[in-house]
């Protein structure tokens, strides 16, 4: 597939290893998806992109008709590949750049490199894994429990999407070696944890609970501003719920009436146990999501999901 980086359209991007963003993580990133070759909420994922990028002193002005632009570009000429291989993510990443001064690193560079004042952007598609969730839609998330915690607000706040996610990567494995599903394909999901002991989000998504007559959700500042997260607030404030942002702990997801994972790639997803105890369900507010959703987006991404997970299979 054709990527973009720093100005061209190539077929393998390559970005060197003197770049700040490989070295130390010194970058941020933002990810969107096509439904039927359509990018959803593009603006809010740039803007998300552009908060990001703002907190780690890189000015998004400068570049953001450029990361805009390149981001259409790059679906547009992967077209028929995208529509091939049933949707997308659509990914940018943007970095401080190449090193001003290797030799901090002990690379031993004579001269600073050229073009280290400027930030390095990559755009690039990326199949989605519909095996990963397409069968979950059915059969719910079976949510471990980590001891991980989220990153701190105050070295770097959770509501950026940084490049460095090793917190992410090592709940990832746990929720992997806890859950029978992953032998078959299924993506293992576990929480991540704020300081004070309440629930911050799964990990690579957010999560909200149905409780009564409101939709809880942990405190925007615990996590990641998930574009997901807010849609599901906005279907749900169409059945009638309101809206609640307050700290959750495992106690109050066993008890709730439907408890959800939202993200970007599956959008919705119930879960039906945590920690290995069973929760209630019975409600039909994430039925109701996944079919306004459908309808606002104008494609059955359930259908979908579900074919080619078993098609993968």
């Amino acid at each position: 597939m054709i990527s973009y980086v720093n100005g061209e359209y190539v077929t393998k991007p390559v970005v060197s290893v003197f770049d700040r963003g490989f070295v130390i993580g010194d970058g941020v990133y933002d990810s969107a998806r096509t439904f039927g070759g359509r990018i959803f909420k593009l603006d809010e994922h740039l803007e998300r992109l552009s908060r990001s990028m703002r907190y780690i002193e890189i000015d998004p002005d400068p570049y953001a008709s450029e990361i805009r632009r390149a981001t259409e570009e790059v679906v547009a000429r992967n077209m028929d590949d995208v529509l091939a291989v049933g949707d997308v993510w659509v990914i940018q990443f943007i970095t401080r750049g190449l090193l001003e001064d290797a030799g901090e690193f002990g690379f031993g560079l004579e001269e600073e490199p050229p073009g280290a004042s400027l930030p390095t952007i990559v755009v690039i598609v990326r199949p989605l894994n519909f095996k990963a969730f397409g069968l979950l839609y059915r059969d719910g998330v079976d949510l471990g429990v980590s001891l991980l915690t989220r990153s701190m607000s105050g070295p770097f706040d959770p509501r950026v999407k940084s490049t460095g996610k090793v917190t992410y990567s090592r709940a990832e494995r746990k929720a992997a070696r806890m859950s029978s599903r992953h032998a078959l394909g299924a993506k293992a999901y576990t929480v991540l944890f704020h300081d004070d002991g309440s629930i911050a989000e799964a990990s690579g998504a957010n999560l909200c609970a149905v409780i009564g007559d409101r939709l809880v959700r942990p405190p925007r500042h615990y996590a990641l501003e998930g574009v997901s997260i807010e849609t599901v607030c906005e279907l749900a404030r169409e059945q009638g719920l309101e809206i609640e942002e307050r700290p959750i702990t495992v106690y109050d997801l066993v008890n709730a009436d439907e408890v959800m994972l939202t993200s970007t790639s599956f959008c919705a997803l119930p879960i039906v146990s945590i920690d290995g105890i069973p929760l209630p369900g019975g409600g039909n507010v994430y039925a109701t999501t996944l079919e306004l959703w459908k309808d606002l987006v104008g494609f059955d991404f359930v259908q979908q999901a579900e074919s080619m997970a078993r098609g993968a299979g």
